[in-house]
């Protein structure tokens, strides 16, 4: 993931539109995998393959996708799972406590990490 240019293009469509006109996604870690591509067009990122990040790109870029898609959507208040973080043991907090942690975040939080340190 991601396997098409567009989903990849949707995951990036608030930093396209915010970046200033001399930056390079090549030279970003991470992003630079968007301007990685073989002849086939598929995307390829040779310090990623070498060091198997691949899975951590995929990640990366379904977290991108999804906050995008809540940010498309007007949500004011969003929650995004790891998919290994429904073991309770991971979580700092009891799923059942998440709506009292937003109602109780600070009014200009972006991210609250939920998990154990």
């Amino acid at each position: 993931w991601p396997e098409k240019e567009n989903v990849a293009q949707y995951a990036l469509k608030s930093v396209l539109e915010n970046k200033a006109d001399d930056m390079e996604f090549s030279k970003l870690p991470w992003l630079s995998f968007y301007a990685s591509r073989d002849s086939d067009g598929h995307f390829r990122d040779k310090f990623a393959e070498e060091r198997h990040l691949e899975h951590h790109i995929g990640c990366l870029f379904a977290h991108m996708f999804q906050f995008q898609l809540a940010y498309d959507s007007g949500y004011k208040d969003t929650y995004m799972l790891e998919s290994d973080a429904w073991d309770p043991s991971l979580l700092a907090l009891p799923f059942s406590a998440y709506d009292t942690l937003v109602e109780n975040a600070p009014q200009d939080y972006d991210i609250i990490f939920i998990d154990k340190p």
